[in-house]
């Protein structure tokens, strides 16, 4: 019990010592790990490493209209669920489209260079702010943008 307290001590040290403030545009992630939760945040931003904020999916395309995020190839297996907080502070999931013709395994949800796509029910305006909460086992994935645009959420990051 001594050794995972020293442990879990020195991992949060360890996050803590990353860099902070405000100069997040040259940061592609971060990470941190909450020892009363075991729960792993990571940190990652719309417009690097082919993240991408879309404010509004094609016309023709699963989600006409509405806010459509990418997520890095790097992401290989889908995420558990996803999340966008609106405007009226309800949080809205996202829907990864697992149940048409053109969906299959292993590419279920992965569309436009084998990236996790996620389709929000609503138009980029109804968005409280630029930031999408993605959730895998006891990891949670912050996707958002410097916090100057951070309400910009009709703009594509």
């Amino acid at each position: 019990m001594k050794y995972l307290l020293s442990l879990l001590l020195a991992l949060s040290l360890m996050a803590c010592g990353s860099s902070g403030g405000d100069d997040e545009a040259t940061d592609t992630s971060s990470s941190s790990s909450s020892s009363s939760s075991s729960v792993a945040i990571e940190t990652h931003y719309f417009g690097q490493n082919g993240n991408l904020w879309k404010p509004a999916g094609d016309p023709h395309g699963g989600s006409p209209g509405n806010l459509v995020v990418l997520f890095s190839s790097q992401f290989q297996n889908q995420f558990d669920r996803c999340e966008v907080t609106l405007n009226t502070g309800e949080v809205s999931q996202l829907i990864c489209i697992n149940d048409q013709p053109w969906t299959q395994v292993p590419y279920s949800c992965f569309t436009n260079g084998d990236r996790q796509t996620w389709r929000a029910s609503a138009k980029c305006s109804s968005m409280a702010e630029v930031k999408a909460t993605c959730y895998s086992g006891v990891t949670q994935y912050v996707f958002t943008v410097v916090e100057a645009n951070r309400h910009a959420v009709c703009s594509r990051f």
